[in-house]
């Protein structure tokens, strides 16, 4: 029996000078369970390394022959030195970090709320890396700044080694994309303006309380007071999370017009966000009441950027009724079935158009009051001449111009797919006369009806009277008492006319013309081989 004690005594040494070997080796970096912080870890390490040999010391004590003998007490003795051991660094470890949290965790809390990240362009990874963003499942914006893991850092005993002072001498490695995509699929840029400035030293050092105090560590009182507090930091973490993604994804989402009209909306966004960047810190009060007041201010914006978005999809709607209006009806016929002649075509063409071209003129004279709606939502005023609505006012203008460019085009197109196509449009008489045969009308009247109706479409921005020079106000008609000068034209009409597609668009009127008349001349020539026929028929007749 004394043998087997002895044996078993011996394989309980060996067990205690492997635990000591494993602690020594690992004693810097010891194994850590997920989700434990470093010195809480370490130190749940520490005292699973004791349970290990504790266990077998406790029933060792209640065997009196096992403890009495001269190999127990050996047993006994290495027990106490390894125990012991453990226990320093387990205190080692809680005092070093207890004296740099009280030193530290002060400063933590007096850091601001955010950080402006024009101003620290360090904490910045190159453009190289964008794209690695979009494709990362779970996708939010980079807001905070992060470091590296330090979990996995040397912990020892040794002053100049110990994990406290690398926490304390450690410089943060932050990596952050200042450009990143839109995560709703536009990829479109988004520049990040504002980082949170939630140092991960504070969050790790909470958590650090948390779990000593699980541990059975006595804190301090003022340590207990500011643990207590976490749930509201990681609040207010939140809270500003939310508050920035709404901020940088709403800036990104506006173009570059409406950027120019927003400008002092998004400055006062700005000048509220500003004292998160400035002074408000994590351990003030009114912390949350400060990111509220940022949210009502974003509301407003949304509400105001909501509406002039609507209005402006309205002026779109109308803009888009000029680039698709066909003004030529379908082919007109009487009651009876029969075409209408040359004459009566040409005429009810031109009054249709005249009645489609004051029915655009009433959808235009809608976009000024469309747009002194939206200074009034902007900036408070309806004089239709706001000089900060300047380039709102170029940037409408040259789409109406666009549009009408695109009106004359397509109508263009049609008519001569409409005149030199195989579909009949009206009819023309054909008499008689020997020894020729002629068209009535005229063969020249009805080129010339072609032509002017041709032209006519590109009169057709005549009807929109232009805007005076940075306002939404139409022109005034101006009149001229000299007989022999024109009233000065305010319209599209000559900006139209002189557009390159407009005027290529114009030219192939002739060409087109000219290969109708000698294909008419091709057919009443045709015709002219019946000359015999008519001229016997009319001697029997006569």
């Amino acid at each position: 029996m004394v043998r087997q004690f002895t044996a078993i005594l011996l394989q309980y040494c060996k067990e205690i000078d492997g635990t000591y070997d494993l602690f020594v080796k690992y004693k810097d970096n010891p194994p850590i369970f997920k989700g434990l912080p470093s010195i809480a870890g370490a130190i749940q390490w520490s005292r699973f390394l004791f349970k290990r040999i504790k266990l077998p010391m406790i029933k060792f004590l209640s065997v009196d022959q096992l403890v009495q003998s001269e190999q127990g007490a050996t047993a006994k003795q290495r027990f106490i030195e390894i125990g012991t051991l453990l226990k320093k660094y387990e205190e080692e470890l809680f005092t070093k970090w207890l004296d740099s949290i009280i030193k530290n965790l002060p400063m933590y809390l007096k850091q601001s709320l955010l950080i402006d990240a024009e101003q620290r362009p360090d904490l910045f990874l190159d453009s190289n890396h964008v794209e690695l963003i979009h494709s990362s499942p779970g996708y939010r914006l980079p807001l905070y700044i992060t470091k590296k893991d330090i979990n996995r850092m040397p912990t020892s005993i040794d002053q100049s080694h110990s994990i406290v002072n690398k926490l304390t001498l450690y410089k943060e490695k932050c990596h952050l994309f200042q450009y990143v995509f839109d995560p709703v699929g536009t990829k479109k840029k988004i520049e990040i303006k504002y980082l949170i400035n939630y140092d991960p030293n504070l969050k790790e050092s909470l958590t650090e309380c948390y779990y000593l105090e699980k541990l059975g560590f006595n804190l301090p009182e003022s340590i207990i007071q500011i643990n207590l507090q976490y749930s509201k930091f990681e609040q207010v973490s939140n809270e500003l999370r939310l508050m920035l993604e709404d901020y940088h994804l709403t800036i990104a989402s506006l173009d570059t017009i409406e950027v120019s009209l927003l400008q002092s909306s998004i400055e006062q966004i700005q000048n509220s966000i500003q004292p998160g960047v400035s002074r408000i810190s994590f351990g003030e009060i009114g912390n949350l009441d400060y990111i509220n007041q940022c949210k009502q201010k974003l509301e407003q914006f949304h509400s105001i950027l909501n509406q002039i978005r609507k209005i402006s999809s309205v002026i779109r709607e109308h803009l888009e009724s000029f680039r698709f209006c066909i003004i030529d009806p379908t082919v007109p016929k009487h009651d009876d079935g029969n075409l209408f002649t040359c004459r009566e075509y040409f005429e009810f063409l031109s009054m249709k158009r005249h009645d489609i071209g004051l029915s655009l003129k009433r959808r235009y004279e809608l976009i000024g009051p469309l747009l002194t709606k939206i200074e009034a939502l902007v900036f408070g005023t309806n004089t239709g001449k706001h000089k900060n609505m300047h380039p709102f006012y170029v940037y409408w203008e040259n789409e109406i111009f666009s549009s009408l460019v695109e009106l004359v085009i397509r109508n263009l197109c049609q008519f001569y797919e409409n005149i030199f196509g195989t579909s009949s449009l009206f009819t023309v008489d054909v008499i008689l006369a020997p020894p020729r045969i002629k068209l009535q009308p005229p063969l020249e009247e009805i080129m010339n009806s072609i032509r002017r109706s041709a032209h006519a479409i590109s009169q057709l921005p005549k009807h929109f009277v232009r805007w005076l020079h940075g306002t939404c106000l139409p022109c005034p008609s101006t009149s001229v008492h000299e007989e022999n000068l024109e009233a000065p034209d305010f319209t599209f009409y000559n900006d139209v006319r002189q557009h390159p597609d407009v005027a290529s668009a114009l030219k192939p009127v002739r060409s087109y013309v000219s290969g109708l008349v000698t294909h008419l001349n091709r057919i009443l020539s045709q015709l002219l081989t019946y000359n015999d026929l008519w001229k016997s028929d009319k001697q029997k007749y006569t």
